[in-house]
């Protein structure tokens, strides 16, 4: 599995959800409703770590690419061994379903996972309605969540230039961890660095190690590199031409005056 620090950057206050977004305000106030209306029930995590554990989750299902393939084992099971606690658990999973059924314009693979986790959670019965009511709620005041889901091992990539394990990260270069990756980056300049460096690394890790990377894999994740070279390119050339007819109408205009 791809450690956490790679898909989601853990926040250390709950300040950093919920100041600057009112959905995440309402989010808040479903996990309090539940809370106070169940004071004798003991939970494993605080405010803010249900929050940490909710985006990660959320991340995980952006960045995956068929996250509804057993949810059961690969999230249910997995909030299971983190927080220790079935309610705990289910809190969890009743907030990701709220803040992926609120996604403006939702993938297909979002809509098929909230799909499969109605039908495990039976919702519509009211079970954890303090929470996911708020989906409604926010329907009717017209919120929609709003995080910024982009894995923390490739967001401002070229500028920042962060330094990655990509063998790690992919978990040791799978294409289908690659491709996430760079599905995942905010422009093609950003694409184009994080495949350049995969692709680097890779080739280092299979010139050391004889035989452990497939041909194959290689050439599939060589092949993203290229396209996203050639889209980078064509976005520096659009900028260059943009630029010069700028220079040219700038030039035309002095003339005239």
């Amino acid at each position: 599995m791809i450690p956490r620090k790679y898909i989601h950057d853990e926040a250390d206050s709950l300040s950093n959800y919920v100041d600057r977004s009112r959905f995440n305000g309402f989010l808040l106030d479903g996990l309090l409703a539940y809370m106070n209306n169940n004071p004798d029930r003991t939970l494993s995590l605080d405010c803010l770590g249900f929050f940490n554990e909710v985006y990660y989750f959320a991340n995980r299902v952006m960045f995956e690419p068929f996250p509804e393939i057993n949810i059961r084992n690969h999230y249910v099971g997995e909030c299971m061994d983190r927080t220790q606690d079935v309610v705990t658990r289910d809190i969890v999973m009743a907030m990701l379903y709220v803040v992926l059924d609120r996604l403006r314009t939702p993938p297909g693979k979002v809509i098929r996972f909230c799909n499969q986790m109605q039908l495990i959670y039976d919702y519509d019965n009211n079970y954890l309605s303090d929470i996911t009511q708020v989906s409604e709620d926010c329907g009717h005041a017209g919120l929609f969540s709003d995080w910024y889901w982009t894995p923390p091992a490739v967001a401002g990539y070229a500028i920042i230039g962060m330094e990655v394990n990509w063998d790690e990260a992919t978990e040791h270069f799978k294409y289908d961890n690659v491709k996430a990756y760079s599905d995942s980056c905010a422009d093609n300049e950003d694409r184009y660095y994080v495949m350049k460096d995969i692709v680097e690394e890779m080739k280092k890790y299979s010139s050391s190690h004889a035989g452990e990377i497939e041909e194959d894999q290689l050439r599939k994740v060589s092949f993203l590199l290229s396209h996203a070279e050639f889209e980078y390119n064509k976005d520096v050339k659009a900028a260059e031409e943009k630029k010069e007819t700028r220079r040219r109408s700038s030039q035309t205009g002095r003339r005239g005056t």
